[in-house]
């Protein structure tokens, strides 16, 4: 995990800042990589699909970026929250609210969909330059590349007036009532809802790398991979698990927080009302979180998502399509015995494309043993005399069997006849002039 650490050892400038890539794809192989099957014997296409590459959970439903730079909702839709604006592609980030979804495209524009009480779709007319967004549960907010940050939304729940001060801005956050600002020393700024604590930033907060805001508290990573929480003690003693340590993502529900730690492990606390807390046990190899009002979400490795939580609504309950299938080249032959490689390819919405492959080993399946030269059944060597002569050669399987001509101690022509069958004969008329005969 030291390559991660890298990407988070310091907080990035104002002038690097600019519009997200659109994620490389990720291949995960269905079935082993390497696998021997018997010739003439039968292969199912196992196939590999290219996983999501970013996930977000909004109150009671859940996002998740595709490879391809598309999008796929699920759960609660009663404001048209999963319901992906048509032709919504090139896609690099994406943000879930409490009823509404926002989607960041590669040209730095912003896509909004779902709730449109609140003035939380009327996305500014001239944003662009855009290189991170942030969905809260009455505004949005948006980064520019300069630094600058853009908010719209209901005025009255969460400020939407921005400082002219607030510069040299890298990271946003959004909470129910409040807004994170991240800046390149590493200070976090905070606007709107004094209630509960939420703009009590530690005096001495500094070396802050990435920030998250739930509805009544707020979270900031440090540059030392620990976490420090700020906001509502009435929902939580904000008591930080024992020995957090190592944690390179962090994330903030309605009443609870995540943190995702080097070795692939998540860490929860805060309250448990409907079981967001409750990590599955067999949990790793994540590398990516989101929290939402009840139910949390990891994205692994290989492409799956796990979640737990609230399902009342269904944002549990991952759709097949968030994966894509990946695109595959080659073929197997049963007939004829050989290693035969399989390539399977994704591309993104910029045309990157990642590769994996998966070996398929046709083994002979013959088990002859040595007979005659009238009868000769597999691969078993024998030996015959110059002068034998043969008509019938049993165990031909198909129309590739011909006559042959072995010269002493030569392999020339022989027979690839592979797991023939008793009852398929052909006729031919040859001489052996080989003291060895290798069918």
């Amino acid at each position: 995990m030291n390559s991660l650490r890298r990407l988070f050892s310091a907080v990035p400038s104002t002038s690097s800042l600019h519009a997200p890539a659109t994620p490389m794809p990720t291949i995960t192989l269905n079935g082993a990589a390497s696998m021997t099957i018997e010739a003439n014997s039968s292969y199912t296409e196992l196939g590999a699909f290219s996983g999501p590459s970013a996930i977000a959970a909004g109150a009671f439903h859940s996002l998740a970026l595709r490879s391809d730079g598309t999008v796929v909702g699920w759960g609660n839709n009663d404001y048209g929250q999963t319901t992906i604006p048509d032709g919504l592609c090139n896609v690099v980030a994406i943000a879930a609210g409490a009823h509404h979804s926002l989607a960041l495209r590669s040209d730095g524009t912003v896509a909004a969909w779902g709730d449109e009480d609140f003035s939380l779709l009327n996305v500014p007319a001239d944003l662009n330059n855009v290189v991170a967004i942030a969905a809260g549960a009455y505004h949005n907010l948006a980064l520019r590349s300069d630094g600058t940050v853009v908010a719209w939304g209901d005025d009255s729940y969460c400020s939407t007036t921005i400082l002219a001060s607030l510069k040299n801005v890298v990271a946003i956050a959004a909470g129910a009532y409040h807004s994170l600002a991240l800046r390149s020393d590493g200070t976090v700024f905070a606007w709107k809802d004094s209630d509960y604590g939420l703009l009590n930033i530690p005096s001495d907060l500094s070396n802050v790398v990435a920030i998250a805001a739930g509805s009544y508290h707020s979270l900031a990573l440090l540059s030392d991979w620990t976490v420090v929480e700020w906001g509502n003690n009435g929902y939580s003693k904000i008591t930080m698990p024992a020995g957090l340590s190592n944690v390179l993502a962090i994330a903030a529900g309605a009443n609870h927080s995540l943190a995702l730690r080097s070795d692939g492990t998540v860490v929860p606390w805060r309250k448990n009302y409907f079981g967001q807390l409750d990590i599955p046990a067999d949990l790793d190899n994540v590398v990516a979180i989101a929290a939402g009002k009840y139910h949390s979400l990891a994205l692994r490795i290989d492409g799956s998502i796990v979640a737990w939580g609230l399902d009342t609504d269904g944002q549990m309950t991952i759709p097949s399509n968030v994966s894509l299938p990946a695109m595959l080249s080659g073929s197997v032959d049963v007939r004829k015995a050989g290693n035969y490689t399989l390539t399977y390819s994704a591309k993104n919405a910029l045309g990157a494309t990642c590769t994996t492959t998966r070996t398929v080993v046709v083994s002979s399946a013959l088990t002859n043993t040595a007979g005659t030269i009238d009868a000769t059944l597999g691969s078993t060597s024998q030996m015959a005399n110059a002068s034998d002569r043969s008509t019938t050669v049993s165990d031909c399987p198909d129309l590739d069997c011909y006559s042959f001509n072995c010269e002493e101690g030569s392999t020339h022509k022989q027979r690839m006849d592979v797991n023939a069958t008793s009852h398929t004969s052909a006729t031919t008329n040859h001489e052996v002039l080989a003291h060895q005969l290798t069918a």
